[in-house]
C-alpha cells in the first residue's frame, strides 16, 4: 500500500521533453528562489561547512550550507528533505526528497539540481526500488550459505544476484536520464518545501 507520503511526490512522474529554453530558464530562476528562501528561513537549523582555516580543505570542498526538513503524515510516513547549497569549483544547488514509510523503509528517492550553466533545473529519479533492495537486505541472514567458509552455493544466489544487478541497471539508466522540469514543478516542490517543518541540524 502506497503511503500517504509517496502520493504527496506524483507531481514528480512527469516527462518535460518539449520545454523551451526559456521555460527552463524560468524554471531555474524559480529553483534558486525557493532554495535561497528555504535556507533563510530555517537559518537556526542550518548545518554550514567552511574551512578557511585549512586552504587544502577549502579548494577540495569548498563551502557549503544544509537544510533538512522533514514532512509527517497521519499515517506514520514521513518525507525527508535536504537542500543544500555549496560551491567548490562549480556551484551546487540541490534539493533531494525521500520518503521513508510506517516502517522506517523508502520506496522513492528524487533530486532536483540546478544545471552547472544555471540554465535549467535537472530531475533525477534516484530510485524507484529503494523499498524492495531494503527487505531483500532484511531477508538475507547474517551468515548466508555463500557466505559460510566453505562457500556452499545457495540456490538462490544466482537469481538474487541477477535481479539486484538488474535493479542497479534501472537505477543507473535513471539517474542518467536526466529529466528537465518546468516552473509548475518547481513551484510544487516549493509548497512542500514551505509545508515541511526544519529538523535539528546535524
Amino acid at each position: 500500500m502506497e503511503s500517504d507520503s509517496l502520493k504527496k511526490l506524483e507531481f514528480t512522474e512527469g516527462h518535460n521533453e518539449a520545454l523551451s529554453d526559456l521555460e527552463k530558464q524560468e524554471a531555474a530562476k524559480k529553483f534558486q528562489d525557493i532554495c535561497m528562501d528555504t535556507l533563510l528561513r530555517n537559518a537556526d537549523s542550518m548545518h554550514v561547512s567552511d574551512f578557511q582555516d585549512s586552504d587544502f580543505l577549502q579548494s577540495k570542498y569548498g563551502d557549503s550550507a544544509e537544510v533538512q526538513l522533514g514532512c509527517f503524515a497521519n499515517d506514520g510516513s514521513s518525507l525527508r528533505i535536504y537542500v543544500y547549497e555549496g560551491s567548490n569549483h562549480e556551484s551546487i544547488l540541490e534539493v533531494r526528497v525521500t520518503e521513508v514509510d510506517q516502517e522506517g523503509l523508502s520506496r522513492k528517492e528524487v533530486s532536483y539540481q540546478l544545471s552547472a550553466d544555471g540554465g535549467e533545473v535537472v530531475r533525477h529519479n534516484v530510485s524507484d526500488n529503494l523499498y524492495e533492495d531494503s527487505k531483500m537486505h532484511q531477508a538475507i541472514p547474517l551468515e548466508a550459505p555463500w557466505m559460510t567458509a566453505d562457500k556452499v552455493k545457495d540456490e538462490n544466489q544466482e537469481e538474487w544476484q541477477a535481479d539486484l544487478a538488474a535493479r542497479g541497471l534501472e537505477r543507473l539508466g535513471r539517474w542518467l536520464n536526466k529529466q528537465p522540469v518546468g516552473r509548475g514543478e518547481v513551484e510544487e516542490l516549493g509548497a512542500l518545501l514551505e509545508a515541511s517543518d526544519p529538523m535539528p541540524p546535524r
